[in-house]
Formats: C-alpha cells, sequence, structure tokens
C-alpha cells in the first residue's frame, strides 16, 4: 500500500517540525504534518506533532532527513523570526464535504496577514454513542473501529492534500504555510480547545448550502464556538467569493460606545493589509437614538484616529434590526459583516431572541464575530 502515511519522525517543537516538511517537500516528497489526539486517553488533545508521507516515500525520506540531521541543529530553528511572526488561521473542515470555498478564503487571508493555516478534521469517535463495556472483546472491537476511522481519516486527508494542489492559486500554495490537525470527539468541542492551544487570530467556519437539518447543525456549532472561544469567528457561506484583489466593503456593526472601539481595533489589525471600505454602521432604534451632529463627531474622530483606514460612521433606520441588516447590505454592497458578540447571561438568552444565530443561517456574506469577554 504505497499511499497508506506511515509517521517517520515526531517533534515537540512546531518551527522543527516545519523546518524538516519543506526541506522534505522541495525534494518532491508530499508531506503530512499532523497533530492527533485520536488516540489519547479521555480526548485530551495530544501534544506534539506527527510528520507522516506515504509508505513509498519512506526511504527515500529517511535519507533526507538523516542529511538535515547532520546539516542543521533542529533546536535552533525557532529562533527563525520569519516563521516565529506568523500569524495562525484555524480551519475546521469536513474533509469529505469540505468546501473549496472556505478553502480559498483561507489561503487569500492568509497570504495577506502572512500567517499560517491549520486545518482541523475532526474525526468522529465511532464508540461515543455506544453504551460502556467492560469486556476484552469489546475493547478489542472498540480499537479495531477507531483503527478503521483513523485509517479512514488519513485517506481523505490525502484526498484533500491533492485537490489543493490542483484547485488552489500555485503562488499561494507556495507562499502560504499549512498543517492538519487530527482529533476525535464532538467537533464544537475539539474546536474551543484546540483554539485555546493554537491561539489563532482568526478562527474560519465554513457554512455550507444544504439541507435544513444540516445548516441549523452548522450553526449552532458555530454559535457554541463563539461562546467558547476568545478569538474572532469568520463565517464562509458557501456561496461566497474571496476578493483577493478588490477593495473588501466590511460593514462594522456599532452602538459607538466604548467597548466597541475596542472591537474596531481588533478588527482593523485582522485587515490592516487588505485594501477595506468600513462603514461603522449604528442601527437606529427609538430607545437608542444617535443624532447627525454626534456621527459628525464620531467621523471626525475615526478621520483622526484611524488616518491609515478608510473608515466611516453611518446610520441606519428600519423598524426591523435582520431587514435593515439586509437593506444596506445591498444598498452599500457589503462584502462582509462584522460584529461582536458578547457574552451571553441566562437572563440576555431567555429576553432577547437568537439574532445571530438567525444571521449565520440566513447571510450571503461572511459573518466576522468578535466574542467580547
Amino acid at each position: 500500500m504505497k499511499n497508506k502515511l506511515v509517521t517517520i519522525m515526531k517533534f515537540t517543537d512546531l518551527f522543527a517540525v516545519r523546518f524538516v516538511k519543506e526541506k522534505l517537500e522541495f525534494e518532491g516528497i508530499d508531506c503530512f504534518l499532523t497533530d492527533e489526539g485520536f488516540d489519547s486517553e479521555n480526548q485530551v488533545l495530544s501534544e506534539g506533532w506527527n510528520l507522516k508521507v506515504k509508505s513509498g516515500d519512506v526511504e527515500k525520506a529517511i535519507k533526507i532527513l538523516l542529511q538535515v540531521n547532520k546539516k542543521y541543529d533542529l533546536n535552533k530553528i525557532q529562533e527563525d523570526d520569519t516563521i516565529k511572526g506568523l500569524k495562525k488561521i484555524l480551519v475546521p473542515l469536513d474533509l469529505v464535504h469540505y468546501s473549496l470555498n472556505t478553502c480559498r478564503f483561507a489561503f487569500g487571508i492568509a497570504e495577506k496577514m502572512v500567517a499560517e493555516i491549520k486545518f482541523l478534521y475532526v474525526i468522529e469517535d465511532p464508540t461515543f454513542s455506544e453504551p460502556m463495556q467492560y469486556r476484552t472483546s469489546w475493547e478489542e472491537h472498540d480499537k479495531i473501529e477507531k483503527d478503521e476511522a483513523y485509517s479512514k481519516a488519513q485517506s481523505e486527508l490525502q484526498k484533500f492534500s491533492e485537490v489543493l494542489k490542483n484547485k488552489i492559486d500555485k503562488q499561494q500554495l507556495n507562499n502560504v504555510k499549512f498543517h492538519f490537525a487530527l482529533h476525535s470527539g464532538k467537533p464544537e468541542n475539539t474546536i474551543a480547545e484546540l483554539g485555546e492551544r493554537y491561539k489563532p487570530e482568526l478562527i474560519l467556519m465554513e457554512q455550507k448550502d444544504s439541507s435544513k437539518k444540516e445548516k441549523e447543525h452548522l450553526a449552532k456549532t458555530t454559535h457554541y464556538v463563539i461562546d467558547h472561544t476568545k478569538f474572532p469567528v469568520l463565517t464562509i457561506p458557501e456561496g461566497s467569493v474571496f476578493q483577493n484583489a478588490a477593495k473588501i466593503k466590511i460593514m462594522h456593526a456599532t452602538d459607538f460606545h466604548e467597548t466597541d472601539f475596542n472591537v474596531l481595533n481588533k478588527l482593523l489589525e485582522i485587515v490592516e493589509s487588505f485594501d477595506t471600505k468600513i462603514y461603522c454602521f449604528h442601527f437606529d432604534v427609538e430607545h437608542n437614538p444617535v443624532t447627525p451632529d454626534r456621527v459628525d463627531r464620531i467621523n471626525q474622530l475615526l478621520k483622526k484616529e484611524y488616518s491609515n483606514f478608510d473608515v466611516q460612521a453611518e446610520t441606519f433606520e428600519n423598524a426591523y434590526f435582520p431587514l435593515g441588516i439586509e437593506e444596506f447590505i445591498e444598498k452599500n454592497r457589503i462584502d462582509w459583516i462584522s460584529i461582536s458578540s458578547p457574552r451571553r447571561s441566562f437572563l440576555y438568552k431567555m429576553f432577547h431572541p437568537d439574532i445571530l444565530n438567525k444571521m449565520i443561517l440566513s447571510s450571503k456574506v461572511p459573518i466576522l464575530i468578535f466574542p467580547v469577554l
């Protein structure tokens, strides 16, 4: 089985394993860097990384590894500032039914941000829903099922790698560093837990244009991640297209409170290398009016404090919040929505309809959500 993946080396330092991976790929060897947690006890995410190659490339890869070990001190690779300075993007994917749009967004954003990509595939553990058994034969049965699931995941990983090579722009493939993580468990829990360890600048969550049940499940998973992470989450509708060269128009929802400017600063950190037009959009309702004079003062402040960005404040009136957003998007040809999502207390959930969840389900443009602690 030439295409079976074989671990040729285990690392505890990401800089070193990435350095070795690039050396092997330069010699034409397909490499798969995974930090799987599939065999770890109690679903605890494993530490370290496994460098895998196809079984047919093992002999050649070992020879190159020996040369690399002889020529370089891998313990000093972490001192390379060009590697250390990379930002991070976490992209959970279903490798069987993934969206190429999400992959193109990931590479496009990573290239602009000078970031690496971690593609996360969460394997459904076949034993999760089964009753606990304590017989030796049942433990052996569980092991066989897990091994089969992991073998299938590695096969899907290879297919996904081939698709990236054929469908993603060649220059972006050369410019952007990426690797894989294989874990088992509940997707929403694993994404949140891995995010805490990986500490990405951005988490991309794909939203598929599929059955109502699947869309609701994806929206629920996304919402769970938003509620259990401190990192920005960008939802990617399946029909959206990343505009690599064009100016990106962003609608940033705000009430012009002091905390809202903190979120604006986070937004500008993410898009600072993009060509953007940002509308600080305030939805005007009766209990929280913003006068034209105040908008003028805010625009003067924005022009002074954010002179390097194209940012302006606007208000928009509509009796129904979601409809108002849709009208503003259509009127200004908005490409992204940016909003903050405060941690929701029990009372908040009781008395406020779940507008964010409805937006995730219905939006045709990406939504960038900033959890506010």
